[in-house]
């Protein structure tokens, strides 16, 4: 570490110091990313088939598929958190309207209405790019 002076290594040498640690970890030659490729975001080019989409499955849900409570939260945060792909188990109402929920289980239910205006608020707060429902 020849090359490095204090506070980056300790007095005695030889040995880096926390912030010396830090700065190497950080540092553009430690990088987990090609140079070459860093000003490049998305290339939005390929099918579809060849990204990594972050999804969500049985998005509505807080809890375990049987049992748990159905929410509209559930979509807010998984938008907010960059998800580009959510889930939305449409069955019919006992009033006609449709609901979400998961079927044949004792979950609880939320409004299809509710689920579609809240993606519709917060599907591009995170990303601009589109939503797989």
């Amino acid at each position: 570490f020849g090359f490095l002076e204090p506070p980056l290594v300790s007095r005695g040498g030889g040995l880096l110091s926390s912030t010396g640690l830090a700065q190497l970890l950080c540092s553009p030659g430690n990088s987990l990313v090609d140079p070459a490729k860093r000003f490049l975001f998305q290339d939005m080019t390929w099918p579809l088939s060849s990204y990594l989409i972050e999804t969500s499955h049985n998005t509505y849900l807080e809890g375990n598929q049987l049992s748990s409570r159905s929410s509209v939260l559930r979509y807010v945060e998984v938008l907010r958190a960059g998800c580009r792909s959510v889930e939305v188990d449409v069955w019919d109402g006992a009033c006609g309207e449709p609901v979400v929920k998961h079927g044949y289980a004792v979950t609880t239910e939320v409004l299809f209405e509710d689920v579609i205006a809240a993606i519709a608020d917060h599907a591009f707060v995170a990303s601009d790019y589109p939503v797989i429902i």
